[in-house]
């Protein structure tokens, strides 16, 4: 009859739907393998991340049960492509580079326009991310007035938690934690009752590997929100955002693919789930004012990592683009 219909399309409904938890763990444990991988070139490192290698779990872990790094890969790309094709190109490494450098600077132009204020640092989507255990502060003074905030689902942060112990931080003097699912729930209150002060601090928003996963809604409402609580002068938004053609690209599959994973018959690969894209981002982060947006290849981009092709010239910043393009943005305040 009628409500049987109706609980077969619900039990099909709950079939299809992700495991935000579920898929938000995996793709931190991927990202944080990726930057195991870089971090065993030792010397010639872009970054070194210790703990990278035991957030990574069971990604990082070859057929064999040894972990990618002691079983000697070398590069990204071996570990994103599992030995095949072309892997990331280095993309990872570049990006946590990228903005490692960001952070730090954003930092020191934040205690330099004025000392006696209070840096906030919010990861937002924080994943597996290490920064304030791993980079360090412009000055001692200045990881005196800094505190990290990192937000996410409660599932990646405990996780994180229990692996890594209680290191020593080195970026801020603090670090608290609020979880939240950033499209569903009021992450900003939820930032305040761990101690964000919502227009009193210089704050370094970092926005890396997320906007893309939510609504285009969403995101609008997330950068105008950063601009609202933060203090003009000091501020900085450090994001990175893909545009339209990377996002058709992303999503691109037979037929009989996509019904494979709709069913969870094979897994979704997470480029798959990309909601939103940026093709100007000149001003697709107004009133926060673009200094920088760089791709993959660019001079600033490449860090002597990159393997991929060179980016194309874009013909305009307002002219429709069939190029895939990933954009590395900072933004002042």
């Amino acid at each position: 009859g009628e409500e049987a219909d109706l609980e077969a399309r619900r039990r099909v409904a709950r079939r299809m739907a992700p495991n935000v938890a579920t898929e938000v763990v995996k793709s931190a444990n991927s990202i944080a393998a990726l930057r195991a991988i870089e971090s065993a070139r030792g010397e010639e490192a872009l970054f070194i991340d210790p703990w990278a290698e035991a957030l990574s779990g069971r990604i990082g872990v070859g057929a064999t049960g040894t972990s990618a790094v002691a079983s000697g890969a070398t590069s990204s790309s071996s570990i994103a492509s599992g030995g095949k094709g072309r892997g990331d190109k280095g993309r990872i490494a570049i990006r946590t580079k990228f903005f490692d450098d960001a952070v730090v600077e954003a930092l020191r132009r934040a205690h330099e326009a004025e000392p006696s204020r209070e840096k906030h640092v919010v990861f937002l989507g924080a994943g597996f991310d290490t920064r304030a255990w791993r980079l360090r502060a412009p000055s001692d003074a200045c990881k005196a007035l800094t505190t990290v905030f990192e937000v996410d689902v409660e599932s990646v942060l405990r996780e994180k938690r229990e692996k890594m112990g209680d290191p020593p931080l080195s970026l801020c003097r603090g670090r608290a934690e609020a979880y939240a699912d950033i499209e569903r729930d009021d992450w900003l209150a939820k930032l305040e009752r761990v101690g964000f002060t919502s227009g009193d601090a210089h704050v370094i928003w970092v926005f890396e590997g997320l906007l893309y996963y939510l609504a285009p809604r969403v995101v609008r409402r997330v950068i105008a929100t950063a601009a609202k609580v933060s203090t003009p002068g000091g501020s900085t938004l450090i994001a990175s955002v893909v545009n339209r053609a990377s996002v058709r690209r992303a999503k691109s599959a037979p037929w009989r693919t996509k019904f494979r994973r709709a069913f969870k018959l094979e897994p979704t690969p997470a480029k798959a789930q990309w909601k939103s894209w940026c093709d100007a981002p000149e001003s697709y982060f107004r009133p926060w004012r673009t200094q920088t947006a760089a791709q993959l290849g660019d001079p600033n981009c490449s860090f002597g990592r990159w393997s991929g092709d060179a980016p194309p010239a874009r013909a305009s910043p307002r002219a429709r683009d069939s190029i895939p393009r990933t954009y590395y943005v900072i933004a002042h305040l």
